[in-house]
């Protein structure tokens, strides 16, 4: 039976110097320190040093092996023998649970690997509890934690050391990162010289594009793009709402770029331009400001621009943005629940049903949320006519994506659907079909129903297309007590939604017409032509003639050779000196011809001897 003293000399990890696991000696330094031994352990066996405190975390060897009761002095140093071992075998591990006193971690779906380690009061560290080395599922090649600065942190110094015989120190290190770095992406320096260019050349390539660069002196201030289809697409079939976001560009010279996004009729993003605020309303043209709604953050200097350039447009505010000052004052899960519940309320009863709930839970704040304007963040004050009531900025989110890339990958998705309407709407009409099975509607008048669902009563109005929960009058797709009207009516649900969700306007957002067609003379040739370079003779080591334009040596022209020029055969002096033949050359060749008579036979001649 094997002792305590033999277990724990097999779970304690040993370090040598000589980069590998020695075998398991008494003698030998522990790596994996353990403050308090058990009372069973006899001190005089133990070899104890004091610990490096220049060295934060010991160093992991390529040949470590994690066994049950293995001893860790911290979580940290845990966390990085897992991210060693993750990248030695190329598997994906997920810590479920990665706590300061606990760590679980487990492999994919189906894999029986996994590791639980927790922390040991009497030898003050992490003891692996449970282990399973065994694998089933496939190694991968690209791994997440395989990151720049891990790669940085492993491969850099070490192959330096390796080859080299040096070792570099940390800055030097960053900047040969930012050297390498700036041989992958360029010079920072040099790409903001290439602006002029960009914008010459989209001009150029895509006539209606606009492109704005301002200069500060001889320094970049601004600069506005918008792409012509962009435009053109976005006010024709995508509806009048502007949602307006910006982030921070992370290079050596800083920045914020604001973008403008539209809304499609699948309800998707709809990119219109990239700028500031003055040139994107003058660019599309945008006299009357009433109809438009404009979706932005919550920025002093951003509002003032919005309540200028577009008095009379709705203001809405992302709900997100407002969660984030509100999560600042006050904390909890219950808050932030009633807060979303707050802002999705369609109509004026849940409205003041939420806010009473938000007291109870908190009286300031409540007091905090009536001090926001409810028009700017609250469905039950949007304005029904962009058919738009989404609280977040989502759309926005583009940074990621190249502009051409989603244009005609959304060109290409719009020509395989089906059916009248979008996908996306069709999904949601399709939900509130469902919820539409639990609601019964009472015919009122003409068109108007009472409909009773589980707790509440909704009064419906088919001809002025509206319901008291306004959801239908928010979107424009029919709600689940709208549905049980139509049913009753037997009117495709279909049929009441707007045009802005049809398929056919989907498609003339994303449509690109091609260039007027013009008919050209003659017809169309089969083949190209070739050039005298890339046709061979027979033989193939000479060029051909086909294609060589060859002039008459008696008088010129090119529409004969000397054999058959009709002057030189009725003996008559040629009208214009042969571009190819000497002055000298062409006045003897022409006294020798005009001694010639008439009927003299051709015989004599080696070039009309055939």
């Amino acid at each position: 039976m094997m002792s305590v003293v033999d277990k724990v000399k097999q779970y304690v990890l040993y370090v040598d110097h000589d980069d590998n696991i020695v075998e398991l000696s008494w003698d030998d330094t522990i790596a994996n320190l353990v403050a308090s031994l058990p009372k069973v352990l006899s001190p005089r066996k133990v070899k104890i040093i004091e610990k490096n405190h220049e060295e934060k975390l010991p160093v992991f060897y390529s040949n470590l092996k994690i066994v049950v009761g293995m001893l860790f002095e911290s979580v940290q140093l845990l966390r990085k023998a897992i991210t060693k071992y993750r990248l030695k075998e190329r598997v994906e591990i997920k810590l479920s649970r990665n706590e300061k006193k606990r760590l679980r971690v487990h492999c994919a779906n189906g894999c029986p690997w996994g590791l639980y380690a927790s922390h040991d009061g009497r030898a003050k560290g992490l003891v692996v509890n449970t282990y399973c080395g065994k694998h089933n599922y496939q190694k991968h090649r690209v791994l997440k934690r395989c990151t720049s600065k891990w790669l940085a942190d492993n491969n850099f110094a070490r192959i330096v050391q390796k080859e080299w015989n040096m070792t570099p120190s940390r800055s030097k290190l960053a900047r040969a990162r930012r050297l390498s770095m700036k041989e992958v992406l360029g010079d920072e320096v040099d790409q903001y010289k290439l602006l002029w260019d960009y914008g010459h050349e989209l001009r150029r390539s895509n006539h209606g594009s606009t492109f704005f660069l301002n200069l500060n002196g001889n320094r970049f201030s601004t600069m506005y793009m918008s792409l012509d289809a962009c435009k053109r697409g976005f006010l024709s079939a995508c509806r009048p709402i502007i949602c307006l976001d910006g982030w921070h560009i992370k290079t050596k010279f800083g920045g914020q770029i604001l973008t403008a996004v539209g809304i499609d009729p699948n309800d998707c993003i709809y990119p219109i331009a990239i700028g500031i605020v003055e040139a994107l309303k003058d660019n599309l043209g945008i006299d009357n400001t009433y109809p438009w709604t404009i979706m932005t953050y919550k920025q002093k200097g951003l509002i003032q621009a919005i309540q200028q350039l577009f008095p009379d447009s709705e203001h809405r505010f992302y709900a997100r943005y407002l969660y984030s000052n509100f999560q600042m004052h006050f904390k909890g899960e219950n808050l932030k629940n009633q807060l979303w519940a707050c802002a999705r309320s369609s109509n004026i009863v849940q409205w003041n049903q939420d806010m009473d709930m938000m007291r109870e839970l908190n009286p300031d704040a409540h007091k905090w949320l009536e001090e926001m304007p409810p028009q700017t963040w609250v469905r039950t004050f949007f304005s029904t006519y962009p058919k738009c009531d989404m609280l977040l900025n989502n759309t926005c989110e583009i940074k990621t994506q190249l502009i051409t890339r989603h244009y005609n990958k959304e060109k290409e998705v719009g020509d395989v659907w089906q059916g009248p309407i979008c996908s996306k709407i069709r999904k949601k009409l399709q939900k509130n079909i469902e919820l539409a099975n639990i609601c019964y509607a009472l015919p009122a008048s003409k068109g108007v129903f009472e409909v009773r669902g589980k707790t509440n009563k909704y009064i419906v109005d088919i001809s002025l297309k509206n319901c008291d929960c306004r959801r239908w009058d928010l979107t424009g797709i029919p709600c689940s007590h709208a549905i049980s009207c139509l049913r009753h009516e037997r009117i495709p649900q279909e049929l009441v939604l707007p045009y802005c969700y049809s398929t056919i306007s989907f498609l003339l957002a994303y449509e690109v017409f091609p260039r007027v067609y013009e008919k050209k003379v003659g017809r169309p040739p089969k083949s190209r032509r070739r050039q005298p370079y890339e046709i061979e003779g027979p033989n193939g080591l000479k060029l051909t003639k086909h294609g060589v334009i060859i002039n008459c040596r008696y008088c010129g022209s090119s529409s004969h050779n000397r054999a058959g020029c009709p002057l030189r055969k009725q003996g008559q002096a040629p009208t214009q000196v042969p571009t190819q033949v000497p002055v000298e050359e062409y006045q003897a060749s022409a006294q020798s011809e005009s001694t010639h008579q008439v009927g003299e036979t051709m015989d004599d001649d080696p070039f009309t001897s055939q």
